[in-house]
């Protein structure tokens, strides 16, 4: 079996306050620090400053979606890249995240009118590695089942 080995590198981060803050229309009655969020942010390859060979997946959340306490204005980062298995050092993509994060917390000071500070107050980091096949075959022996395998990240998954 022809495979190729991938490492993922994942980044958990607890940030106090919104990472991304609504600008507030002159009808609208909410204050912008009640913005839920949910949102998918794409880092692409090669961001000045971050020195990324690949793209950085993230999502944040807070509590509109249950991952945070209630009312708290905390944001749930999850931070995704992968490298070939084969790379050098694996601190660089650790450092990389890192970095990640400080620049998409910086890149929201210039639009946070309230001037409430966003930082982060803890993380995570862990990576693993899997094997995808070069040559998918179908020697599947599960009728109607499809297996797509993948080895780096996708948009979609």
């Amino acid at each position: 079996r022809n495979a190729v080995r991938t490492r993922t590198y994942r980044r958990i981060s607890i940030l106090k306050g919104k990472l991304v803050t609504a600008e507030r229309e002159q009808n609208d009655g909410d204050i912008s620090s009640e913005t839920e969020q949910r949102y998918a942010i794409i880092i692409p390859p090669g961001t000045r400053g971050l020195s990324n060979e690949s793209a950085i997946h993230v999502l944040a959340l807070d509590d509109s979606v249950c991952v945070s306490p209630r009312g708290k204005q905390y944001t749930v980062l999850h931070l995704t890249m992968t490298s070939p298995e084969d790379c050098d050092s694996h601190d660089v993509f650790d450092e990389t995240l890192g970095r990640a994060v400080q620049h998409l917390i910086e890149s929201q000071l210039s639009t946070n009118e309230e001037g409430s500070s966003v930082e982060e107050c803890h993380h995570v980091s862990f990576s693993f590695t899997s094997d995808s096949p070069n040559d998918i075959t179908e020697d599947n022996e599960t009728t109607g089942l499809h297996i797509a395998y993948r080895d780096t990240q996708s948009i979609t998954c």
